[in-house]
């Protein structure tokens, strides 16, 4: 035969797919060559698109020549391709962070802390509040003023008379005390403090109803505010120099 006994040949597939269920057919073999003369195997690929259910028709002709004559081999197949629901997105969520007994107690701690610090500044506002009273009465008694009855009477008269401590002298003396002085006045023993009930519960802090027992063993009724954990140092003074002002 021509050429060393080796037969030419021609690969054509041929596709009848209306609804485009498929991608062009794929062969790993040239479409035009000489056929082997050992046995050898070859593939056709036939991938569906999954966007539609269709059955396809496939023809697969195979032409082979032989000197003045020719071959034709067709090969029929159908190819069932079927339709993908869409898949649904995959949401990944993180993971909580799971709080360890160490983050546990560090906030236990902050919280003990940060209420023991306010009830502490509460009952001192409290104690605070009592003798500011005591000592406005007592300037109260001490000016006193004695005046004659009738301005008409002999130069003998006499008059005695205290006079008040001026008010803007004193409003000056009270905001030029040092702070540190003001929240030692303010600071009070844990142990005289004792909290009963919960009375507001907020973002930031709770308030607690409560009782404060003084040097005399004696109970009166107190509320205690305690702040978050995260609170600074400053706002806890604001805090208990503010209630402190108010009591």
């Amino acid at each position: 035969m021509a050429n060393g006994n080796k037969l030419p040949y021609t690969l054509h597939v041929d596709v009848t797919d209306p609804q485009n269920a498929m991608h062009p057919p794929t062969v790993n073999i040239s479409n035009e060559g000489f056929v082997p003369t050992e046995p050898q195997t070859w593939r056709v690929d036939l991938p569906c698109t999954h966007t539609v259910a269709a059955e396809v028709d496939i023809v697969i002709f195979l032409n082979v020549s032989t000197g003045s004559s020719s071959s034709a081999l067709r090969f029929r197949r159908k190819k069932i391709c079927l339709k993908e629901a869409p898949r649904p997105a995959v949401r990944v969520d993180s993971v909580p962070h799971a709080p360890t007994s160490a983050d546990i107690f560090y906030a236990g701690a902050g919280c003990a802390g940060g209420a023991l610090l306010i009830a502490a500044v509460a009952a001192a506002a409290c104690r605070a509040r009592a003798r500011k009273l005591r000592r406005a009465r007592s300037d109260e008694q001490d000016a006193h003023a004695f005046l004659p009855d009738s301005s008409c009477k002999s130069a003998a008269s006499y008059t005695s008379y205290r006079r008040p401590t001026s008010l803007p002298a004193a409003a000056a003396e009270e905001k030029a005390r040092d702070l540190q002085q003001r929240i030692a006045e303010l600071t009070i023993q844990r142990c005289r403090v004792r909290l009963r009930a919960v009375a507001m519960e907020g973002t930031f802090g709770r308030v607690y109803k409560g009782t404060y027992a003084d040097e005399d063993a004696r109970e009166q009724e107190v509320l205690v505010k305690t702040v978050a954990e995260h609170a600074s140092q400053v706002q806890i003074r604001g805090d208990g120099v503010l209630l402190g002002d108010v009591a």
